[in-house]
């Protein structure tokens, strides 16, 4: 059965979140496709994350360990994480988010359907550990969410900028340009949590919920339930499933977060990447 998919590399640039990564993982190892690879990556002086990878016995995730040296940007370590995906599609897996079992399964299928190249989320949920309280994100190209096939990018020259804010955009931006992106509806797939040690800071968390529709009380509690491994990911997306859960999603309409996203893709071009990342941004990591 695995031979009758291609191998998708699950992509997780991390450091100093084990804790994190560790439910990471599992909500990989549950994915429902079958011919999958976890492609790890961390910087040398991470000692947590060395220790953490040295007891890990898994044939489907390979551990890179990235020399301090060679960590100039965030973009470059992403870019190191494709070079060293096996498979014929990368699927950026974020360290402390939680995933659907079905998300590489739908992502993927989402490709083959369409006849394009790429797939993105249009929805997320995001969710507040600080507070306990999850919110339906607004429509927009959720970059974090990204599956692509690997061969695009060298036909049309996209790699991660060396930036250490914003380095996703750009990237997203040049599959779309390209017009290889689907975008895809179905925002239990993913959930994006705040954690207080995210790369992006609590400001632009709070944008985002601003521009967000909170969920009820109860709602956010299965989303928490989630995310902290209280509900195993099988039993946790069968009820991100329900009739209940998905019903309350508001699926609002675009938020003015374009004109952000471009004008950071052309500061970029203009080399003008120091003051490109510490731009204010609606969206990112």
């Amino acid at each position: 059965m695995q031979n009758d998919y291609p191998k998708i590399s699950c992509l997780c640039v991390t450091r100093n979140r084990v804790e994190y990564l560790k439910a990471s993982i599992e909500c990989f190892r549950n994915q429902s496709y079958p011919n999958k690879e976890l492609v790890i990556v961390y910087v040398a002086d991470d000692h947590a994350t060395a220790q953490f990878a040295r007891e890990l016995d898994d044939g489907d995730i390979r551990v890179v360990e990235v020399p301090v040296e060679a960590r100039t940007s965030l973009g470059a370590v992403r870019n190191i994480a494709i070079e060293q995906a096996t498979g014929q599609y990368i699927c950026n897996w974020d360290d402390d988010d939680w995933f659907h079992q079905d998300r590489l399964k739908i992502q993927y299928e989402a490709i083959i359907q369409s006849r394009k190249r790429a797939s993105i989320l249009y929805y997320l949920i995001i969710f507040d550990r600080l507070e306990n309280t999850a919110y339906t994100t607004n429509c927009r190209q959720w970059e974090n969410s990204i599956m692509c096939e690997k061969q695009v990018l060298v036909e049309h020259g996209i790699k991660y900028p060396a930036l250490e804010l914003g380095e996703d955009t750009v990237f997203v931006e040049g599959l779309r340009e390209a017009n290889v992106l689907f975008p895809i509806i179905r925002p239990q797939l993913y959930i994006y949590n705040y954690t207080g040690m995210n790369t992006c800071d609590q400001s632009h968390f709070e944008t985002m919920f601003g521009y967000g529709k909170k969920m009820s009380e109860a709602h956010s509690a299965l989303v928490a339930q989630a995310v902290s491994g209280e509900l195993d990911c099988k039993g946790a997306s069968a009820i991100l499933d329900s009739e209940d859960f998905m019903g309350a999603i508001h699926y609002d309409g675009f938020r003015p977060w374009r004109s952000q996203a471009l004008a950071l893709v052309q500061a970029h071009a203009q080399g003008q990447a120091d003051a490109a990342a510490q731009a204010p941004l609606a969206f990112g990591s």
